[in-house]
């Protein structure tokens, strides 16, 4: 086997090579530099094989040559997007075609090799030329090392690209043309993916932060141990992602008392932003008229949270129970939401409330008639406890193909464990959780103990 025999080989290998493991970047990052990277080394992959068919002739090898403006308009479009620049391609083409025609007309008058390539390797290099000299006159200050480099790799592919007209066609210049390919092709492989992973460490970091930024608010807007006559209070959440769709509130007041919990559809970032509208909705409805009731609460909210998702353009509706409290142990309750449980200490028995108060989850449609919301009222004596809870809990699995944990398991639980403190009573619920889903939670758990004390004013735990 040949040294030109190997460069051949080693030039192939190092293209193949890049080529899958762009191929898996993009696959996994699925952003706009990945793609670029894997269109880069597809373009090198392609032009190999066509460079090696297209020989019968020396216009057909031009030809063949002509298709490297794929690999060059491909790491053009890869530069301008690091430096947020404008990508059109209809200037390269125009060249492209050009050259290929005034090449064609010099083969016809049966002009040298060289002659007849210059006019395609100028056109071919002509797109890495003016990327190269728009970042260094307009980006070089802002641009990093791997960009830079990458840069200055590209100005010499550039070059290299020129010379295959005067190369070409001298057998002796074949190893030192193979090796500098190769070593431009080796340098773009070291650069272009390293840019890559930059940005997307970057992307992370900067995700990572808002991130935590929205979890902290998330955090910080839960009720913050408000003081309710005559209940006593247990509350846990817990999301499945760094920002949950769940939602709960507590608002005491003196003569009546509200608490509110939601589940907007799905759970991450976009349905967190919604429940922050949520409570935003609900708090500032109360604020200005605490004395509704909980039917005309989640009539009023359905409508601004319905227009409010139509102007983003999103549907999450979010099931909600609104709880109006007296401090007698009267309730009244009013939702579209999973069931309520009571816990009855007298006949030691579980009630469970059905809310399906209106028809769908608030801003689902505008088309709902006040009428349609209902409510309902019930009494709580001493020592009678109430659990309200999101779908996350009965849903929740240690894997997509073992059983849910269940609403028969729920109610199992809290009734043999009702008598005990309510704090007793949350920790022994997440225990089992935890156990049951071996600590794998793919959707948000938030609950809500409440205690009738009568004359107990307790701050609530979280």
């Amino acid at each position: 086997m040949t040294g030109i025999e190997n460069l051949l080989i080693l030039y192939a290998g190092i293209v193949l090579i890049n080529t899958i493991v762009s191929a898996l970047l993009w696959r996994k990052q699925r952003d706009k530099l990945s793609k670029q990277l894997f269109s880069i080394w597809l373009a090198t992959f392609i032009v190999y094989i066509l460079q090696g068919t297209l020989l019968q002739n020396n216009l057909l090898i031009v030809i063949g040559f002509s298709f490297t403006l794929l690999i060059n308009i491909a790491i053009s479009d890869f530069l301008k997007t690091i430096a947020d620049r404008p990508i059109k391609h209809g200037l390269y083409y125009g060249v492209m075609i050009l050259a290929v025609a005034i090449s064609g007309g010099l083969f016809l008058t049966n002009q040298p090799f060289t002659r007849i390539a210059l006019p395609v390797t100028i056109a071919v290099a002509f797109p890495l030329i003016h990327t190269a000299f728009i970042l260094i006159k307009n980006d070089w200050k802002k641009l990093g090392f791997s960009p830079k480099a990458l840069t200055i790799t590209c100005v010499f592919f550039a070059i290299h690209n020129i010379d295959f007209a005067f190369l070409r066609m001298v057998d002796e210049a074949a190893p030192m043309g193979f090796t500098v390919a190769t070593l431009l092709i080796s340098a773009l492989s070291l650069f272009a993916p390293a840019i890559v992973i930059e940005r997307v460490t970057a992307t992370q970091a900067r995700i990572s932060a808002e991130m935590d930024v929205a979890k902290r608010i998330q955090t910080d807007m839960l009720p913050k141990s408000p003081k309710i006559p005559g209940y006593q209070l247990s509350c846990y959440m817990n999301p499945a992602e760094e920002v949950g769709g769940d939602y709960y509130d507590i608002i005491p007041g003196e003569d009546r008392s509200w608490i509110l919990m939601g589940d907007v559809t799905g759970h991450g970032l976009g349905s967190g932003l919604v429940m922050f509208m949520v409570q935003s909705i609900m708090s500032s409805i109360l604020s200005t008229r605490p004395d509704l009731a909980p039917k005309e609460l989640n009539f009023i909210a359905n409508k601004i949270l319905y227009n409010n998702l139509q102007r983003l353009n999103d549907q999450r509706p979010t099931t909600i129970a609104t709880l109006s409290m007296t401090n007698t142990g009267n309730i009244a309750i009013s939702g579209c939401h999973d069931n309520i449980y009571v816990y009855r200490e007298d006949t030691a028995t579980i009630e469970t409330i059905c809310l399906d108060h209106f028809p769908m989850g608030l801003g689902f449609t505008d088309q709902f008639s006040e009428d349609m919301f209902e409510q309902t009222t019930i009494d709580l004596k001493k020592n009678d406890v109430l659990l309200l809870c999101t779908d996350g809990i009965t849903e929740a699995q240690a894997s997509k193909i073992t059983p849910m944990y269940s609403e028969n398991r729920l109610i199992e639980l809290f009734q043999k464990h009702a008598v005990k403190p309510i704090e007793e009573i949350k920790t022994l619920l997440i225990e089992d959780l935890d156990r049951f889903t071996k600590g794998n939670y793919d959707d948000d758990i938030t609950f809500i103990l409440v205690k009738y004390a009568s004359t107990t004013e307790v701050v609530v735990n979280n």
